[in-house]
């Protein structure tokens, strides 16, 4: 992920501001959707990739993180359990 935002890092990482969406859509599709954003006034970027073994993710040009998927995933996976104790 590639992101300019003008916000804190933790804020853009983390928070939850009303009106922003993900999309994921296949590289033969962009035009499409961001050409539909363009028609319904929606301001659309894109942001970054899918795929690969690893999370990147930039800030203005400075990493910020670097992560393998599988301990994000593990990480997700486990975390409420971990939190109530329960297994």
């Amino acid at each position: 992920l590639d992101l300019e935002d003008k916000v804190r890092t933790d804020a853009l990482l983390f928070g939850e501001a009303q009106s922003r969406i993900m999309v994921s859509v296949s590289e033969v599709r962009l035009p499409e959707l961001l050409e539909l954003a363009a028609e319904k006034g929606v301001p659309a970027r894109v942001i970054g990739k899918t795929g690969g073994k690893e999370l990147a993710i930039r800030k203005s040009g400075w990493e910020v993180l670097r992560l393998p998927v599988v301990r994000l995933f593990e990480a997700w996976k486990n975390s409420l359990p971990e939190a109530l104790s329960v297994r």
